[in-house]
């Protein structure tokens, strides 16, 4: 999925970044950088991938496991 996606979605929500930002202590920019990929969080994603109701493999690809991988 990507940065417009993800933004798409939250906004069906009616949630907005500052949202998610305000309630992760975080800044709104930084969670916009992790929504476009421009920088990296665990927490972030998370709590993005929650807000939109997906798993966050489904929200950012990076999170999936190789299923070959053992």
């Amino acid at each position: 999925m990507n940065g417009y996606e993800i933004v798409y979605r939250l906004k069906q929500r009616g949630i907005k970044v500052k949202s998610i930002a305000t309630q992760l202590g975080v800044s709104g920019p930084a969670v916009s950088q992790v929504i476009h990929g421009k920088y990296s969080s665990s927490r972030v994603s998370h709590a993005i991938a929650d807000a939109i109701g997906l798993p966050i493999e489904e929200v950012f690809p990076m999170y999936r496991r190789d299923k070959d991988a053992a």
